[in-house]
C-alpha cells in the first residue's frame, strides 16, 4: 500500500495547481466499498517562511478528490482541486518553520458523497462535500511551492482505509 513516488506534470492536460507546486504520491489504496472512512496523515517540516504546502486524498492523475494549499505565513486554506477558492484561516495564522506541523484530511464515503475535513496543528477545518466515483483508487499527495532548493521534508505518513463505516443515523 506504501509508494513513494515523484508526480511528473509535464503533459498539457495537468491539473492547474501543478502550475504553483511540487507534489509526491506517497501512498495509495483502492476503495470499493459504498461506505468508508478513509484518512492521509503527515508530520511536514517546511523551511521558508511564506511557503505553501500541499496536502491531498487524490486520484492517480490528480483531478478528483480533496487538494488543499496551506500557506504558512497567512494561515490561509485553498481548495486546490474543486473551485471552492478559499476555505478557512488558521487561527495561529502562521505555521512555525522547521516542524513538524502535523496534517490530517480525512474522507468519509456515502456512496458517491464524501464529507470531508482537516486538521492542521490540530486545529479542524470542514471542507465542503465532494462526489467521487463509486469505486476509485485513491493516494495521499504532499507537496510545496517551488522554492528552489527549499523541498519540504515529511515523514510518519499514514493512509487509513476503513471500509464499511455504518451511515450516519
Amino acid at each position: 500500500m506504501s509508494s513513494k513516488e515523484t508526480i511528473s506534470m509535464e503533459s498539457d492536460s495537468h491539473p492547474a495547481f501543478a502550475d504553483k507546486f511540487a507534489v509526491s504520491w506517497v501512498e495509495s489504496a483502492r476503495i470499493e466499498s459504498d461506505s468508508a472512512n478513509i484518512s492521509f496523515e503527515a508530520e511536514v517540516w517546511h523551511h521558508r517562511s511564506g511557503q505553501k504546502l500541499f496536502i491531498g486524498l487524490l486520484d492517480k492523475n490528480l483531478r478528483s478528490g480533496v487538494g488543499i494549499g496551506i500557506d504558512t505565513a497567512s494561515g490561509e486554506i485553498l481548495d486546490m482541486i474543486n473551485d471552492q477558492g478559499i476555505i478557512g484561516y488558521l487561527d495561529d495564522a502562521a505555521l512555525p518553520e522547521g516542524g513538524p506541523v502535523t496534517v490530517r484530511v480525512e474522507l468519509d464515503k456515502f456512496g458517491t458523497t464524501h464529507i470531508c475535513s482537516l486538521e492542521i496543528c490540530g486545529e479542524s477545518i470542514l471542507y465542503p462535500a465532494v462526489l467521487l466515483d463509486q469505486a476509485y483508487e485513491i493516494g495521499g499527495v504532499l507537496g510545496s511551492t517551488l522554492c528552489k532548493g527549499h523541498a519540504i521534508t515529511f515523514e510518519n505518513t499514514v493512509l487509513k482505509v476503513s471500509e464499511n463505516v455504518g451511515a450516519a443515523a
